[in-house]
C-alpha cells in the first residue's frame, strides 16, 4: 500500500520502521492471519473486542 512513497523517499520506509516496537513493518501475512484466526471456532468466545495487529504502534 505505501509502496509508492518508499520509492519515491528513500529515507521514508526506515523513518516509519524506527516508529514501530518492533521495528519492521507488518507484513500482508500477518493481518490474515489475524483475520483467520477471529474467523475461526477458536475466536467463537471473542466479542466487542479491539485487535490492533500493528506491531504495537497504537499501545505506545
Amino acid at each position: 500500500m505505501v509502496q509508492g512513497l518508499f520509492d519515491a523517499h528513500e529515507d521514508f520506509k526506515s523513518r516509519v520502521e524506527a516508529r514501530h516496537p518492533v521495528g519492521r513493518l507488518g507484513d500482508p501475512s500477518e493481518i490474515a492471519e489475524a483475520v483467520m484466526w477471529l474467523s475461526s471456532d477458536a475466536a467463537s468466545f471473542v466479542t466487542g473486542h479491539n485487535m490492533p495487529v500493528d506491531g504495537g504502534y497504537t499501545a505506545q
